[in-house]
């Protein structure tokens, strides 16, 4: 009885120590990127990833089992707070200690004990069994830990730069060559910090392109940093090239109306259900004009409307469409509707550029990218995918939602050169 007191007693103890441990860096992660950034000035000379965003997403894959009870009790789009993370720290530590001691007693039930006393059988020397068993649980062990580690301290960090080179046709001789830089899901939040994304916008400015699109989630919910979010994207404004933007769902999670006005003031021509004309020399109208491509964007497709036929009315059909929207499942559903609806006339464009999916993040050998966004699994997963009117480019983005990790799926920007077809 007394053992078993002491065990008891040793673990509310460790529970109680691993409560701090976690509350406490919690916390801190809660002030530095939810609290600090508000008044924090942007510093374009700050690197591009620094450790204590790195280590607080490692301490929230740690705390995941609470943050799971917490969310389903507050809702998916609940910003954090100080008292959430203190009940997420309380449930993951209990979790932690819990399955823990279990561990110890499965092993010690695995592990038969020498036979001792009157018993005629000889003794067994069990060490062996020992070894395997303590080894795989290590093994196992290790490679929980290096996998977490290597998803949220390395992968999200590895900036890609992912090119393709697209056909279109009826495009103007003078736009043969075209390059457009694509930026997307930069989510600026407690989990991708203001000097990734930097980071992100240097290189695409160093690529030197004619034209940037922005395919939305500039934010990670929070409409107190949206000033902030849209600053971000000045440097592609003033490196001369015209940059286009649509908003993504979290955007509208946070104001959508209100980011969209924040990037029109820097300078970013949004054309969410709306087109522009781009002609050479980087000459940009509303009204159609000779030698030029459409750019047209749809609104988001979960949190706004994606109205296709708006967005491209009154447009030449001998002239060339790019697409900007958030969801890549929006030109396949609306596609579907006009079937069921008994229409088949599904309004002209060339090429749909989008995000939102993150490249599902995770890709497991063999499995692909289990979790993805979408209602066509894994097929608007990343990259250039044949869309039921149009290819579509799927971004694999810059920032991480929902989960903050990524493994073996980097975050990318990306570059298209246009070709006459």
């Amino acid at each position: 009885m007394t053992e078993r007191l002491s065990r008891i007693r040793t673990r509310y103890a460790l529970t109680f120590i691993a409560f701090i441990a976690l509350t406490g860096a919690q916390a801190f992660s809660h002030w530095r990127h939810w609290i600090a950034p508000l008044a924090a000035p942007l510093d374009p000379a700050a690197p591009a990833a620094t450790s204590d965003v790195q280590i607080s997403n490692f301490l929230h894959i740690a705390s995941l089992p609470g943050w799971f009870f917490v969310r389903g009790m507050q809702g998916p789009s609940a910003l954090v707070s100080l008292p959430s993370t203190i009940v997420a720290s309380a449930i993951s530590s209990a979790c932690w200690i819990i399955g823990a001691h279990a561990l110890l007693r499965l092993r010690a039930r695995l592990m038969p004990r020498r036979l001792t006393g009157r018993s005629q059988t000889p003794a067994v020397d069990h060490s062996r069994r020992r070894l395997l068993l303590d080894g795989g649980i290590a093994l196992a062990a290790l490679g929980a830990s290096g996998s977490t580690a290597k998803a949220t301290l390395i992968d999200p960090w590895r900036l890609k730069l992912a090119r393709y080179a697209v056909p279109i046709r009826d495009l103007p001789t003078s736009l043969d060559g075209l390059r457009i830089c694509q930026i997307s899901d930069t989510h600026l939040g407690p989990r991708v910090s203001s000097k990734f994304i930097r980071h992100a916008i240097r290189q695409g400015v160093e690529l030197d392109p004619d034209i940037f699109v922005l395919t939305g989630d500039y934010l990670h919910r929070d409409e107190r940093r949206m000033q902030e979010a849209a600053a971000l994207f000045e440097p592609l404004v003033q490196s001369g090239a015209p940059v286009f933007g649509v908003l993504g769902n979290h955007d509208w999670y946070a104001n959508g109306e209100g980011m969209s006005r924040a990037l029109q003031r820097v300078g970013v021509h949004m054309i969410d259900n709306d087109r522009r004309f781009y002609a050479r020399d980087k000459v940009v109208t509303e009204s159609p004009m000779m030698n030029a491509i459409c750019i047209a964007g749809v609104g988001d497709l979960t949190t706004h409307v994606a109205d296709f036929d708006t967005a491209l009315s009154d447009v030449e059909p001998s002239t060339p469409r790019l697409v900007l929207c958030h969801n890549p499942d929006a030109s396949e559903l609306d596609h579907q509707s006009r079937i069921a609806t008994g229409d088949r006339s599904d309004p002209r464009y060339d090429l749909v550029l989008s995000g939102h999916t993150h490249g599902g993040q995770v890709r497991v050998p063999l499995l692909g990218t289990p979790i993805v966004p979408s209602v066509f699994g894994q097929k608007y997963a990343g990259g250039l995918i044949e869309g039921p009117v149009a290819p579509v480019l799927v971004s694999r983005g810059v920032g991480m939602s929902i989960l903050p990790v990524r493994f073996g799926v980097p975050p990318e920007i990306v570059e298209i050169t246009l070709r006459r077809a």
